[in-house]
């Protein structure tokens, strides 16, 4: 499991999965929007929200069967 983060850090990583817009995210999870960015920026950053956010996508990726060969055979494809 992730290190400890905050639940605003959690709801900031799954509405960034989500939306795939970081300030929007840092906005929908509580976040002045005043700072949104660069709150979102440092963020990104923090080495337990890395891993929350690795730990999602791993989650979601196994639910719809993509591996990561997947992904490299997906890139080569449309390159």
């Amino acid at each position: 499991m992730a290190r400890d983060i905050t639940p605003r850090q959690k709801k900031f990583v799954q509405e960034y999965l989500q939306s795939g817009d970081a300030t929007d995210a840092a906005i929908a999870a509580g976040y002045s929007a005043k700072s949104a960015a660069s709150t979102a920026s440092k963020t990104l950053k923090m080495p337990g929200v890395i891993e929350y956010r690795r730990e999602l996508e791993k989650k979601l990726f196994d639910e719809m069967g993509i591996s990561k060969a997947w992904i490299v055979r997906a890139m080569h494809i449309s390159a």
